[in-house]
């Protein structure tokens, strides 16, 4: 008896998706002191150049046209990069992404320290799918492209038997198996005039992973207009998001899911001209008090004459600092509002269903949305001196630390509620956020948490007040 033997498979041609690098800038950075810091010299004993690189990646190889003179990891995703002033090209490799050569657009100086931030794109690639015939022993396998419609019109619906696998967790990954079983031939049945059906495999990948806090946005809702327009507040659309971040301290862990209802928040932190209106207005004792609570140090920015509070006209529109808690809380309740939660500001902060995922508020370089100790010359500034984030609100990363409602608790991530989270109900501390003028930038990021006693009245202590949104209920 002649054997025929009947192979169909599908085999995947290339990757189903390539991973690449991309370059967001590559900025000089003359106010750094890691040269001084860090002073390396190369084989002929010169200072070399360093390159901040700034990536969520990991596993990269770092090469250039010049020899690498060494590299020193730092925290949050961050590297530097010795190379001499010589170099004009960088290259970045790691396992499943399209090699990168990267040309300077500035011609390096010695002891020069340099901005690179490096981000990766997944770009989803045509899948062809290749069937491979194997017929009679003698005859060349013949290669034809089939697809799954047509496969599954020659497959009898009566006689397939599906087998899904999947694999454990974290590789999203399925295997897809299709069988169909032929019944032996009879003997009185010539098997060279049967066609025993085919057996069908097919593999389907999907992308890869990427990590949790690379995707801070975890839902896909339409945007709405505000449902009225309040004067230097912004309309904030709730929606769900992964708050904390894997970059920075062990209270910012772990990354959580939290989802929030509509609201509203100042669109600038409060200023030394309102918080003096506020002083005014419900008769603040000369000495920053009301009813036995320290809302505001008097002396510095404002001062109490002639039995009101004053300021100079110059400092009209400086964030209103030197306040505690106790006196963040007591204006915003005057005007009508309440300090938002901690969940509320970094939403806000990210840029709400607006949200790029940016380290700072609006942008990945610090220089273009921050007051901080780099950029400030160690004193405040206007509000809005700097670009507004993806919602049009200022000075989320830096100009003056912000208090929230917050009661602060390094854990309380591990035991926060998914809806609208108001803080640890236990505590001596409140939380601030956003870092201030005198602060490093890795203070200034959205996901950077901070506490002090809420009678505390810092020289860099402001806010911004929120506001919620009626409900409509019937």
């Amino acid at each position: 008896m002649k054997k025929i033997f009947f192979l169909l498979f599908l085999s995947i041609a290339g990757q189903a998706f390539a991973n690449e690098f991309k370059v967001k800038f590559f900025t000089y950075n003359p106010n750094s002191q890691i040269a001084v810091r860090y002073s390396r010299l190369d084989q002929n004993n010169q200072a070399c150049a360093l390159v901040l690189i700034e990536t969520r990646l990991r596993g990269i190889v770092f090469e250039a046209d010049q020899a690498v003179v060494g590299d020193i990891r730092l925290k949050q995703g961050k590297f530097y990069l010795y190379i001499p002033s010589s170099t004009t090209t960088l290259k970045f490799s790691k396992d499943g992404f399209e090699t990168l050569e990267y040309s300077l657009p500035l011609t390096l100086r010695s002891s020069g320290v340099y901005d690179l931030n490096l981000d990766a794109i997944i770009t989803k690639k045509p899948v062809k799918e290749v069937a491979v015939v194997a017929q009679e022993e003698k005859q060349t396998p013949k290669e034809v492209v089939v697809s799954e419609t047509v496969a599954e019109k020659n497959i009898p619906e009566e006689k397939k038997e599906i087998v899904i696998k999947e694999e454990s967790a974290p590789v999203e990954k399925q295997e897809i198996v299709a069988v169909v079983k032929t019944p032996e031939p009879k003997q009185e049945e010539a098997p060279a005039e049967k066609t025993p059906e085919p057996v069908l495999k097919e593999v389907i990948e999907e992308a890869p992973e990427v990590p949790v806090e690379d995707i801070m946005l975890i839902n896909d809702i339409p945007l709405k207009a505000a449902p009225e327009q309040i004067e230097n507040m912004i309309f904030v659309q709730g929606g769900c998001f992964n708050m904390g971040s894997h970059f920075g301290s062990k209270d910012e862990l772990p990354v959580h899911k939290v989802c929030l209802d509509d609201y509203y928040i100042g669109k600038y932190e409060v200023t030394i001209e309102e918080y003096t209106e506020f002083l005014n207005g419900i008769a603040c004792n000369p000495d920053g008090t009301k009813d036995n609570q320290k809302l505001v140090s008097i002396g510095t920015k404002i001062q109490y004459e002639n039995s009101i509070f004053i300021y100079d006209p110059k400092d009209a529109k400086l964030p209103a600092t030197t306040v505690s808690w106790y006196g963040a809380k007591a204006y915003a309740e005057w005007a009508e509002g309440r300090l938002p939660t901690e969940a509320e500001w970094e939403f806000a902060a990210r840029g709400g269903l607006k949200m790029r995922a940016t380290t700072y508020a609006g942008s990945d370089s610090i220089y273009d949305v921050s007051m901080y100790a780099k950029s400030s010359g160690n004193r405040p500034h206007n509000v809005g001196s700097k670009a507004a984030n993806e919602l049009g609100i200022f000075d989320m990363s830096g100009n003056a630390y912000e208090w929230v409602e917050d009661m602060y608790h390094k854990e309380y991530y591990k035991k926060s509620p998914e809806k609208n989270p108001q803080g640890s109900p236990y505590g001596q501390t409140r939380v601030m956020r956003g870092g201030s003028f005198g602060d490093k930038d890795a203070d200034c990021r959205v996901a950077n948490r901070h506490k002090y006693t809420p009678a505390n009245s810092m020289y860099f202590f402001g806010f911004r007040i929120a506001k919620s949104i009626p409900s409509t209920e019937e």
